[in-house]
């Protein structure tokens, strides 16, 4: 009952937070048609225009894709492993010096050293005479590595989450490996609606009064 409730709280919260944004958008429709409407010689470009409407409906998926929702489909899918794996209670308990069982030492040990490893791999990669993921320039910011931070970072944690619940027996068999890479974006699901709203406002503000 309590996580029924809590379900329906976090719901209605969403709903009122999609509902302002809406109507934001709505606020910056009538804001840029009234502007450049009765003041043409500001800069605003009219969204209830032609033109306006061709590049909301044109541009619509654009906005939306990108790298925004690629790098949220990644760490919910990174935080959704580390929630199940049960890799983050056994962290909480062995700094609290509670007592750990065998296949749960065994499985932290080695999670550690799959961390140390892929530390290596990215210090190969981007600190190295012959770094690949830096820059021609030989920077790390920008380059390929500053690109793809949030995606490697998300690949680390799914990596090491999946590992450790398999060695600690959390995950009995490869469907709940499976279960565990598919949780987190379906438990965030409300985020990529909340996520389509606020992209499309942004995109609207900036194309309509920046540009």
């Amino acid at each position: 009952m309590r996580i029924e409730h809590d379900h329906k709280r976090w719901d209605r919260i969403g709903g009122i937070l999609c509902l302002v944004l809406l109507m934001l958008q709505l606020a910056v429709f009538l804001l840029s048609w009234i502007i450049s409407t009765t003041n043409p010689d500001i800069h605003v470009r009219s969204l209830l225009g032609g033109e306006g409407i061709r590049w909301f409906f044109g541009h619509f998926m654009a906005i939306i894709g990108g790298y925004g929702a690629a790098w949220l489909i990644v760490i919910l899918i990174a935080c959704g492993a580390v929630a199940e794996s049960g890799i983050w209670p056994t962290i909480r308990s062995w700094t609290k010096k509670d007592p750990l069982s065998y296949r749960q030492k065994y499985a932290l040990r080695c999670s550690v050293v799959a961390l140390l490893f892929f530390i290596a791999v990215l210090v190969v990669l981007t600190c190295t005479k012959e770094a690949v993921l830096v820059s021609a320039a030989g920077n790390l910011f920008p380059s390929s590595f500053s690109k793809a931070i949030v995606p490697i970072l998300s690949f680390i944690l799914t990596a090491i989450a999946l590992l450790f619940g398999s060695l600690s027996a959390q995950f009995h068999h490869i469907g709940d490996a499976f279960h565990a890479l598919y949780v987190g974006p379906q438990r965030g699901a409300p985020i990529f609606v909340i996520y389509i709203f606020v992209c499309q406002l942004i995109a609207s503000l900036a194309w309509a009064f920046m540009t």
